[in-house]
């Protein structure tokens, strides 16, 4: 599974925290859902299709 969020993903004990409208989340959220994380996040998957590629798999899909 490739990491996206590089190590920083928002902790899921405070997922419940989230539907209470957190400000932790929002400010998490706008280090993620961004254009530059948005292109940051396309050249990690690219790299990670090449390297399955690499590895002989001829179709790579990604579902978000």
């Amino acid at each position: 599974m490739v990491d996206l969020y590089e190590g920083a993903a928002y902790p899921a004990s405070k997922l419940n925290h989230v539907i209470a409208g957190d400000s932790d989340f929002t400010n998490w959220a706008a280090n993620w859902f961004n254009p530059a994380a948005f292109e940051k996040v396309k050249s990690t998957l690219s790299k990670y299709a090449e390297h399955l590629h690499s590895l002989g798999f001829s179709k790579v899909v990604f579902i978000f």
